[in-house]
């Protein structure tokens, strides 16, 4: 990976990560403003099934955050842009679309496969 495409995938990732706080900032505010409402059943029964939603959300969102946080360390060693598993070299447009994956598509198929 050359220095222009380290560069243009550091600044994706720190892009997302931007976006993924904002986002989890806002699913907490969310979540408090619903705890904090009182109502009758089908308005508690409503902010129960939101909760759930929400915490599914913010596992997956915090999920990528580490996934990327990984691989912004990622990309300053010697192996970056490499496949975790085959050691084949990832196209920068995968890594671009799929900023937290660390797999080729063959390799990520794989373990989609074995899921």
């Amino acid at each position: 990976m050359n220095s222009i495409e380290h560069e243009q995938l550091a600044g994706l990732i720190q892009a997302r990560l931007n976006q993924l706080a904002s986002s989890l900032q806002r699913t907490t505010k969310t979540q408090e403003k619903l705890s904090d409402q009182q109502g009758d059943e089908e308005s508690r029964i409503e902010t129960v099934t939101q909760a759930e939603v929400d915490e599914t959300v913010l596992a997956q969102v915090k999920n990528e955050i580490n996934q990327l946080r990984i691989n912004l360390e990622w990309l300053d060693h010697e192996h970056a842009g490499e496949c975790g598993e085959c050691g084949c070299t990832i196209p920068l447009n995968r890594l671009m679309a799929v900023p937290a994956t660390r797999l080729c598509i063959a390799c990520a198929g794989r373990h989609e496969n074995n899921d």
